[in-house]
């Protein structure tokens, strides 16, 4: 299976709310830091890269599960999502593609990705989900 796109799922650990991303043109239409995956990237570092770029956020490997959620995105690609948990406090930027937010969980599950989101929500809602440890309560 190829791979087209990664993104991260990053909860905040004080609110229930998503980091998101607003899409290109479109600032009510809401998503999650991403984008494709380049040629000689591992998704893993693509979604990270996507990440630093959207969001001005620099996260390691050793931060997000070791376990991204593979489902079928937009236009029948595959997509690789990758979940963390960071400080709401975490400085970010507004990033060129859109207005990066905190956002009630339900604000990600409408749109052009909703269907995706609604199915990775649930897929990381089940109690066996490699949820890594939030960042602020790491020592």
């Amino acid at each position: 299976m190829t791979v087209h796109a990664a993104c991260v799922l990053i909860f905040n650990c004080t609110d229930e709310e998503i980091l998101s991303v607003a899409r290109k043109g479109n600032p009510n239409d809401k998503g999650l830091p991403g984008g494709s995956v380049e040629a000689g990237e591992f998704s893993l570092q693509a979604a990270l890269r996507e990440l630093k770029e959207e969001a001005g956020i620099e996260l390691g490997p050793y931060d997000v599960g070791d376990e991204g959620f593979i489902g079928e995105g937009r236009n029948g690609k595959e997509v690789e999502t990758f979940i963390s948990c960071i400080c709401k406090q975490t400085p970010f930027k507004p990033s060129e593609e859109g207005a990066v937010a905190w956002v009630p969980v339900e604000k990600i599950l409408t749109g052009s990705f909703g269907e995706y989101n609604t199915e990775l929500l649930k897929m990381f809602s089940r109690k066996d989900a490699p949820v890594p440890t939030c960042s602020c309560t790491r020592k």
